[in-house]
């Protein structure tokens, strides 16, 4: 498979340290819907659900179709994206070539859930827990399912 490509509108392409990621094509506004997660629905105890699981009930998560726009999205502790409903919008207004992140703990409530971070933002939580386990709730941004 050749990088950068053109991924439902978006470009997967290496991304530094973080392996591979996912850019913006085109500028987004805020709030403006950049993609929908594609794949299979799972139960959080199903033996598919991997790290790239979106969660989109109490027990239910969308596992990403393998080289879908949601498999290269990667986690940052201060996001322009966030994921609603297992779909991806843009936070704040995003320009052409902007790495598209989201913080996974505002969609993610997996209890055993948790994995260490490496997104170098001033704001690092050094560790992407499930919301549950945040210190701090934020209201902003959060899952509707969280709500």
């Amino acid at each position: 498979m050749r990088y950068p490509r053109n991924v439902e509108g978006l470009i997967a392409k290496h991304s530094g340290k973080k392996g591979y990621g996912l850019f913006a094509a085109k500028r987004y506004a805020k709030g403006e819907l950049l993609c929908a997660t594609s794949g299979a629905r799972i139960k959080g105890t199903d033996s598919r659900l991997t790290h790239r699981g979106v969660q989109i009930g109490k027990n239910l998560f969308i596992e990403p179709k393998r080289f879908s726009a949601v498999w290269y999205l990667n986690h940052s502790c201060a996001p322009n994206c966030y994921v609603d409903d297992g779909k991806l919008y843009a936070r704040r207004s995003i320009l052409p070539g902007e790495e598209l992140t989201a913080d996974y703990s505002l969609f993610i409530d997996y209890p055993s859930w948790d994995m260490p971070c490496a997104c170098g933002e001033k704001s690092c939580r050094k560790v992407i827990l499930p919301f549950s386990r945040l210190q701090k709730n934020p209201s902003e941004f959060v899952s509707s399912y969280l709500r």
